[in-house]
């Protein structure tokens, strides 16, 4: 009987050390869940706490711009330059985060949707364009695919080799092409034969307007879109402005008579000396979480509106450049009447 009770003890104490330690396997199973769950959806709140921040940054970039219109009325002659605070890399500190913004002119650069109506290979506006690609090294061959994306017809444009709609349908997936204007830049990642290399060399230069928005902004233009211009645009002539606006932006046709390397040079119907597109960058950061937001930005009257924005993770603007940043102090010194007016 002893012998039977010790058995039956040995045998109830195993199944205790099992339930416990099953039990443990599910506590400890429950409590790796639950941390996991728990980091997620932190992570998750951080993200979107980021992502506010960007979207903040755009709306910052949108008041900083009609700011920097309500000066040009407030101080005439109008113009926008680089050396405008705008223009500066902004970091803006909010809570335990920081949002990051730059703002740049997409009316200093070549406007791509203008290719829309070439039509001749003549054309003054495909030489300014092979002109501005040859300088960016992209093959200008990459021409005649972008010129059938935009434009309506169904001819390929041969330079040397184009793309409409039989090329694409046939790609796996197939889709079709815009034959209208660029309404991001970043479609023209769809384009035929445009690489990522040729994205990120364009991007400096090229930019998406509206069809009749052609002239450029002279005081933020790059030197590759400045010799572009004209075809008696030289390194000389385009040293010549680059010298003038860094002392002081243009502001009227006029002060190009003063330049001897721009005579015989028709700038006054090729640029302008205000700009009225921008294109937004603007990273939220907080705990090491980073979300972006792109947004053009239209500017008339003096009032901004996002034309479009785009959403993406990680950072999309150089962070290394925060110590030079501009910030919210540089909007502060308003009298009362600018205020109102603001």
């Amino acid at each position: 009987m002893t012998c039977g009770n010790k058995t039956e003890r040995g045998v109830a104490l195993l199944i205790v050390l099992l339930a416990t330690a099953l039990l443990t396997v599910v506590i400890m199973e429950f409590t790796y869940s639950s941390q996991v769950e728990y980091r997620r959806t932190a992570t998750w709140v951080t993200a979107k706490k980021a992502a506010l921040l960007a979207e903040s940054g755009v709306l910052v970039a949108a008041r900083a711009l009609e700011y920097d219109s309500l000066l040009d009325r407030l101080e005439p002659p109008a113009s926008d330059s680089l050396d405008e605070f705008w223009a500066k890399p902004w970091e803006v500190p909010v809570g335990d985060g920081a949002v990051f913004i730059r703002i740049e002119d997409e009316s200093a650069l070549f406007n791509l949707n203008q290719l829309m109506q070439v039509r001749l290979t003549d054309s003054v506006v495909l030489m300014r364009a092979r002109e501005l690609f040859e300088r960016s090294r992209v093959d200008p061959a990459t021409l005649g695919p972008i010129i059938d994306w935009l434009d309506r017809d169904s001819s390929t444009f041969v330079l040397p080799t184009g793309a409409e709609q039989e090329y694409y349908r046939g790609l796996d997936p197939g889709y079709s092409p815009r034959n209208s204007g660029l309404r991001t830049f970043s479609e023209l990642a769809l384009v035929r034969n445009v690489g990522p290399r040729d994205l990120y060399r364009l991007r400096r230069v090229a930019g998406i307007r509206d069809l009749g928005d052609t002239r450029i902004n002279i005081n933020t233009a790059p030197i590759e879109v400045l010799l572009s211009l004209h075809v008696a645009m030289d390194e000389l002539a385009v040293a010549a402005i680059v010298d003038r606006r860094s002392e002081e932006p243009f502001t009227a046709p006029a002060q190009f008579t003063e330049i001897e390397a721009l005579q015989g040079i028709p700038l006054a119907s090729l640029v302008k000396f205000t700009s009225d597109v921008f294109r937004v960058r603007a990273t939220g950061a907080i705990d090491g979480v980073y979300q972006s937001v792109e947004a053009l930005i239209r500017r008339t009257s003096g009032r901004s509106s996002i034309v479009y924005s785009t959403a993406r993770r990680g950072p999309n603007v150089p962070l290394g450049e925060r110590q030079t940043a501009a910030g919210l102090d540089d909007l502060e010194g308003l009298t009362e009447k600018q205020q109102l007016e603001f």
